[in-house]
């Protein structure tokens, strides 16, 4: 191939790259997100952990291989968690600007962060019309909080599954000898 055909082929792809870039940005515009992959998906929910749960995420952006975060407490994330992840760097920008430096997936793993969000902001839509939890489930659920040091010591609740990932300001106050008793299994 001569040097004009290489020119054509180059321009071609520009123009396939600027094609993409457009419809990244029409679609961050119109608030729908891209399906997630498992692979994403999982990562992506370990990420949420390590950021301190979804309610800590206010916007979530992507910058080539970084995810830019404004969070609602900086103080809640868990670096070494994050970097144990895959995180190549941490950037704290200001009191509750972050930027986790990821790599190739950061546009991946954001699209599954924003997937995450919306999930969770329908969820909280829907639970404002759910009926009044049943009295067993609220006495159950008052003695787990007052095992885990009462309701003051709770900096952040996750549900994954079966488990509940908490983010204690004291552990000290947590009595596990309780929490077993009442069926906690670790």
């Amino acid at each position: 191939m001569g040097i004009i055909g290489k020119l054509k082929k180059a321009g071609e792809a520009r123009k396939d790259q600027k094609l993409k870039k457009t419809d990244r940005e029409n679609e961050q515009k119109s608030g729908k997100t891209p399906p997630v992959s498992d692979a994403a998906g999982e990562l992506a929910i370990q990420y949420v952990t390590a950021l301190g749960g979804i309610d800590n995420l206010k916007v979530i952006y992507v910058c080539l291989t970084r995810l830019r975060l404004t969070l609602k407490d900086l103080s809640v994330v868990n670096e070494a968690e994050l970097r144990a992840l895959g995180a190549m760097g941490v950037v704290k920008q200001d009191e509750n600007k972050l930027q986790v430096i990821v790599g190739p997936q950061a546009e991946s793993i954001a699209n599954a962060l924003k997937a995450f969000k919306k999930r969770d902001s329908k969820n909280e839509q829907k639970s404002r019309k759910k009926p009044p939890v049943s009295d067993a489930a609220g006495e159950l659920a008052i003695q787990y909080v007052t095992a885990l040091g009462g309701i003051d010591n709770l900096k952040v609740i996750d549900v994954c599954l079966t488990r509940l990932r908490l983010t204690l300001k004291d552990l000290s106050v947590v009595n596990e000898a309780e929490l077993r008793a009442l069926g906690a299994m670790g």
